[in-house]
């Protein structure tokens, strides 16, 4: 359950100049260029994140049952490691298309 909104009302409050936002605008441009700059390692960082977690799912798909009964053989398991290298695949590709 949502707390109803509350109305905040301030008196006779004095805000120096340099605080009011539409004039601090100038001061942003070090924190945004910091954003933009992080923005491409934390889209890169998840993806690499995402391309270890199928690599962890193969691997034990592969090693963890013997031969004649590996859960890798089986269509369900490679559709769903299909579906997942193709989502990475487009992941790397809407970032490399954002970089360039």
């Amino acid at each position: 359950m949502r707390a109803p909104p509350v109305k905040l009302v301030f008196h006779d409050v004095k805000v120096p100049k340099e605080k009011i936002y539409c004039l601090a605008k100038a001061d942003w441009g070090a924190p945004m260029m910091c954003l933009d700059s992080a923005r491409y390692g934390i889209a890169w960082g998840a993806i690499g994140a995402a391309m270890d977690c199928y690599d962890s799912a193969r691997d034990t798909l592969l090693k963890e049952f013997n031969l004649e009964n590996q859960l890798a053989h089986f269509s369900l398991i490679q559709k769903k490691l299909a579906e997942m290298l193709s989502e990475i695949t487009k992941a790397q590709l809407l970032n490399w298309r954002w970089v360039c």
